[in-house]
């Protein structure tokens, strides 16, 4: 799925249910492109549920300006079943 502009992303993360992430681990490393590679495992459970799903994200965050501002220029979450 992709999605263009925050007004559809904020009305996707409206319908999604409360989860909680719990982060194991976190790798981040500079790239040549003067912008942040950063890796996120760990675990999550849905609101309701006892049992916790491990998840891996990567995103790569940019300079949105001069005083230090990033932005998320892409992103990858996944679930790790099994």
């Amino acid at each position: 799925m992709m999605l263009t502009g925050g007004a559809a992303c904020c009305c996707l993360l409206q319908t999604l249910p409360a989860m909680q992430h719990i982060v194991k681990s976190s790798v981040y490393q500079p790239t040549p492109q003067n912008t942040i590679l950063i890796l996120v495992n760990g675990d999550c459970m849905l609101q309701g549920e006892t049992n916790l799903i491990k998840f891996s994200e990567v995103f790569i965050l940019a300079a949105a300006d001069q005083q230090g501002n990033f932005y998320v220029q892409n992103d990858i979450f996944s679930l790790n079943y099994g």
